[in-house]
C-alpha cells in the first residue's frame, strides 16, 4: 500500500485527471481542482500533516459524486480507509438536492471523525467560495487579501 506522501500524490493526480476540465459553480471558471486543493490543504493543516489518508481522502472526496470512480478502484489503489472516507461523504445524487441537503445534516453527528473533518473542510471551501466569487491573488493564495472594497474590488 502507498504511505505518506506518496499517498497523497497518486490522489491528487488521480483527482486532477477524473475532474479534468470540471468548473467550479460559484467562481467563474475557476478550475474544480482548485476546491480539491483547498479541501486537502485544510485537512493537512488540521492534522498538522499527520494522517495522509485523510489528506488523501480529501483530495477524492468528490471523486464518486463526479466522476466514473467507484469504491473498488479506490479500495484497490489507496486503502480501505481512504476509500470508506469518499464513500461516507458521498451523497446519493440521484435524490432531490433537498433530500440531500436534509440528510446531510441528519447523518452528521453519525459520521466517522475524518468524515466530519472532510464534511467541514469541503463546507468551509463552498463558503468562501460564495464569499469570495472572484479572489484577487493574496486570497487565491490564501494570504486573505487585505479590504477588497478599500482595494477598489467589487
Amino acid at each position: 500500500m502507498l504511505e505518506g506522501l506518496r499517498l497523497v500524490s497518486e490522489a491528487a493526480d488521480l483527482a486532477a485527471r477524473r475532474h479534468s476540465g470540471m468548473q467550479r459553480k460559484g467562481r467563474g471558471n475557476e478550475p474544480y481542482i482548485n476546491h480539491l486543493v483547498e479541501v486537502a490543504n485544510l485537512l493537512s493543516i488540521a492534522t498538522e500533516g499527520g494522517d495522509a489518508e485523510l489528506v488523501a481522502a480529501g483530495w477524492l472526496h468528490d471523486s464518486i459524486e463526479d466522476t466514473e470512480t467507484t469504491h473498488r478502484e479506490l479500495a484497490g489503489k489507496f486503502g480501505e480507509r481512504v476509500a470508506a472516507l469518499v464513500v461516507e461523504v458521498t451523497d446519493d445524487m440521484t435524490l432531490p438536492k433537498d433530500e440531500r441537503r436534509r440528510r446531510q445534516v441528519v447523518e452528521a453527528p453519525s459520521k466517522s471523525p475524518g468524515a466530519k473533518l472532510i464534511k467541514i473542510a469541503d463546507k468551509i471551501s463552498n463558503i468562501r467560495a460564495r464569499m469570495l466569487p472572484r479572489p484577487n491573488q493574496d486570497e487565491r493564495d490564501g494570504n486573505g487579501g487585505g479590504n477588497r472594497a478599500a482595494d477598489g474590488a467589487q
